[in-house]
């Protein structure tokens, strides 16, 4: 069943929603809020479970950071049950992506992220859980 409810947005946030709408397709705005709200629960549940969720860890570091490369293995090798596999990109002389694939509880991969988060030199870490609701 579906409910009506109202939302009130900043004129600039709604504009800004409007132009995300038309470049994913969403047919209308209910469309797309309902995704996003989906997406954040998602998320949100998954951090506090021990359900099973799959999903990629995207990192990207400098690998020039003196020990980057020996800490982000250690992580890994803690994580084996987790980890299904790794993609390693080199993206120019001193910096790396890597998307590590995953499949396990939520609250497991959320530490894994979290360890990779805390090692210096990594600039970013993004990830994408998913399972059927």
């Amino acid at each position: 069943m579906k409910r009506r409810f109202g939302v009130s947005m900043d004129d600039d946030l709604l504009k800004k929603f409007d132009s995300f709408l038309r470049k994913r397709n969403f047919p209308n705005r209910s469309e797309a809020l309902s995704f996003l709200v989906k997406d954040a629960i998602l998320n949100d549940f998954a951090s506090k479970e021990n359900e099973r969720f799959y999903g990629v860890i995207a990192v990207m570091y400098d690998h020039e950071k003196k020990g980057i490369n020996d800490d982000l293995v250690d992580i890994q090798h803690k994580y084996t049950k987790i980890i299904r596999s790794s993609i390693h990109i080199h993206i120019d002389e001193r910096n790396c992506f890597e998307s590590i694939i995953v499949d396990g509880k939520g609250m497991e991969i959320h530490n894994l992220a979290d360890s990779i988060k805390k090692i210096n030199g990594v600039e970013s870490v993004r990830f994408i859980l998913t399972k059927l609701l």
